[in-house]
């Protein structure tokens, strides 16, 4: 993954200094949509291990290990409707991040029809978040969707996703 940085930490301090410098370095432009368009998905992997110890305070050589994903994902983009230009960086960004939803919405689909094949190598995202789409695991998804009339469109597609999300047990 581009950019992918791993940094050990011990404190929840470090994470949240890590957490708020990622979030300083997110690119983001305007668009017709939304003034502070992101453009990519952002995915803020923790991952957590814990060496158990008796009451004698001695380790007992079982390592406990787990992961909070935290993502966060670009809004499908229409370029005409946007008022991104159809060539250059900007159309670059869109189709990734567009990619990266159709790949989603590929693995939500067959974990909710109980197909037999789960296409989760069709992109960077959908390994990532393998775990999260009928894993061992909790997720839980957090939308945002836009009270404006003329966006009705697209809030209806956000919570449609969600509700095919939602219904594939982990």
């Amino acid at each position: 993954v581009m950019n992918l940085t791993t940094i050990p930490v011990k404190s929840p301090d470090e994470i949240f200094e890590i957490l708020d410098h990622s979030i300083k370095k997110r690119a983001a432009a305007e668009t017709l949509c939304n003034k502070f368009s992101s453009r990519s998905h952002a995915i803020f992997s923790i991952n957590v291990s814990i060496n158990e110890r008796d009451e004698n305070g001695e380790r007992t050589g079982i390592l406990r290990t787990g992961r909070l994903n935290l993502v966060d994902l670009s809004g499908s983009e229409n370029r005409k409707r946007a008022g991104g230009p159809g060539v250059g960086v900007r159309a670059s960004e869109s189709k990734a991040i567009n990619q990266g939803l159709l790949s989603l919405g590929r693995v939500i689909k067959a974990r909710t029809e109980n197909g037999e094949h789960v296409p989760f190598r069709d992109s960077k995202l959908t390994r990532i978040l393998e775990e999260s789409l009928g894993g061992n695991c909790i997720t839980t998804l957090i939308l945002t969707v836009s009270p404006n009339h003329k966006e009705v469109g697209e809030t209806l597609s956000t919570l449609n996703y969600a509700h095919k999300a939602k219904v594939i047990e982990n």
